[in-house]
C-alpha cells in the first residue's frame, strides 16, 4: 500500500481537528442556549419522535434564567408557553413571566406586557399566576397613568380569584389612583369647574362647593403643585359625590364606599375590651398634626399620628372618639386602642384628603 505524503497527513490532521472543534463548539452553544433541555427528532427507521438535544426548556430552566437575570429568559419562557405538553399552571406562569419581562425596560413594552398578562389570566384563571398577572396588569395601568383601564378587569376577576383579598386590595389602589387623577368620572360623581379671577382652592372647596369636596382632593386630582399659582380659566376636576365609611371591629378593617360602590379597604386598630362604640356616626371635625390631651404633635407621648377626624352621634353626646394615625404601627390589625380607630399614617393621610366633615361613619361588630 502506498503511503500518503507527509504533507497530506498534516492536511488531514488539521481538517479533523477543525471539524472536532466545530462539533464541540456547536454542542456547547446548544447546551448553553437552554441548559439541560431536550428536544424532539425523528427516528430514521420508524419516523417516530425521539428525544434530541433541542427541546423546549423546562420551567425549572426558565426560572433559573430569571433568577440569574439572563437575557435569554424571555426566549425560554416563550418556549415554555409554546410547549403543548405542559399544564395550564406552567403556561400561566410562563405568560406572567413574559409580561413581567416585557414591562421591565424603560420605556416598557406596554402592549406586549398587557397582552401577556391577559393571556395568563385566560390560560390559568383562579390560580396564583392569574392573580399575580391581574395585579401586575393593574400596576402597569397605574404606571402608564391609565388606572381606569384596570377597574373593570379587576372587578370582573375578583370573584374567581384564588386570593380574592389580593385582588380587592389592588382594586382599592386602582380606585384611589382614578380618584386622584384628572379623570372626570360618573362614580364617584365629578364636575368640571372653570377657575375665576380671585379663586383659591379653599374658596372653591368651602364656598362655591359648600364643603362637598376638600382642598386636598382638589389639589391632588388636578396635579396642582403650588395652589398660589392657580390660573383663571383653568379647568378643574371637582369630586362632588358622597362617601361613607364602614368600620368592622370583627376583622379590624375600615372600608370607604361611594354610595354602594367599593372604593378601598384599610387595616385599622380598634378598641380593646370592646371599647370602640357601635352605631352610626358622622365626621364632625378634621385636624392636621393634632394635639393629644394637651401634648403637642411631634412629642413622643402624642400617639395620634399625623391626622385626626373626630366622629360623633346625632346628639353629639359621643365625645373623644375619632379616626387617627398612630405612632404605634404595630397595633394596626389588633384590638389595642382606648376606643378610637387607628390607621397607618399613610392611610389616614390618604383618607383625610377624600372625606369631608359630615361624612357618615358606621361601626359594626
Amino acid at each position: 500500500m502506498k503511503r500518503l505524503p507527509a504533507r497530506r497527513h498534516t492536511y488531514l490532521a488539521v481538517i479533523v481537528v477543525v471539524l472536532a472543534v466545530l462539533v464541540v463548539a456547536l454542542g456547547l452553544y446548544t447546551a448553553r442556549r437552554f441548559p439541560g433541555h431536550k428536544g424532539q427528532g425523528k427516528d430514521k427507521a420508524t419516523g417516530a419522535d425521539v428525544t434530541a438535544v433541542n427541546a423546549p426548556p423546562s420551567v425549572a430552566d426558565a426560572r433559573k434564567l430569571i433568577e440569574q437575570g439572563d437575557p435569554r429568559a424571555l426566549d425560554a419562557w416563550s418556549a415554555v408557553l409554546a410547549d403543548a405538553k405542559l399544564d395550564k399552571a406552567s403556561h400561566g406562569e410562563a405568560a406572567l413571566q413574559i409580561g413581567t419581562l416585557r414591562a421591565q425596560p424603560d420605556p416598557p413594552d406596554v402592549a406586549g406586557a398587557t397582552a401577556a398578562f391577559k393571556e395568563a389570566v385566560a390560560i390559568a384563571p383562579g390560580t396564583t399566576w392569574a392573580d399575580k398577572a391581574m395585579v401586575a396588569l393593574a400596576d402597569l395601568c397605574i404606571k402608564a397613568e391609565k388606572p381606569e383601564e384596570a377597574v373593570e378587569p379587576l372587578s370582573a376577576y375578583r370573584a374567581n380569584a384564588k386570593d380574592p383579598g389580593l385582588i380587592k386590595a389592588k382594586l382599592g389602589d386602582v380606585n384611589i389612583a382614578v380618584l386622584f387623577s384628572p379623570l372626570v368620572t360618573e362614580v364617584p360623581k365629578c364636575e368640571t369647574y372653570t377657575v375665576q379671577p380671585g379663586d383659591s382652592l379653599a374658596k372653591i372647596a368651602n364656598t362655591i362647593y359648600k364643603k362637598k369636596t376638600t382642598v386636598e382632593l382638589l389639589q391632588e386630582s388636578n396635579r396642582i403643585t403650588d395652589p398660589r399659582l392657580l390660573q383663571p380659566g383653568k379647568q378643574l376636576k371637582v369630586v362632588v359625590d358622597t362617601f361613607r365609611i364602614v368600620v368592622d371591629k370583627s376583622d379590624n378593617t375600615l372600608t370607604l364606599f361611594c354610595g354602594d360602590t367599593f372604593i378601598k379597604e384599610y387595616p385599622v386598630g380598634t378598641g380593646k375590651f370592646d371599647m370602640t362604640p357601635v352605631g352610626k356616626f358622622t365626621i364632625v371635625s378634621k385636624e392636621v398634626d393634632p394635639m393629644w390631651k394637651g401634648i403637642p404633635f411631634g412629642d413622643p407621648r402624642n400617639i395620634l399620628g399625623t391626622r385626626w377626624m373626630k366622629f360623633s352621634d346625632e346628639a353629639s353626646k359621643l365625645l373623644g372618639y375619632g379616626i387617627h394615625g398612630t405612632t404605634e404601627p404595630e397595633t394596626i390589625g389588633k384590638h389595642s386602642s382606648q376606643g378610637c380607630v387607628r390607621m397607618y399614617n399613610k392611610d389616614v393621610e390618604e383618607l383625610f384628603k377624600i372625606v369631608v366633615e359630615g361624612t357618615p361613619v358606621e361601626i359594626v361588630d
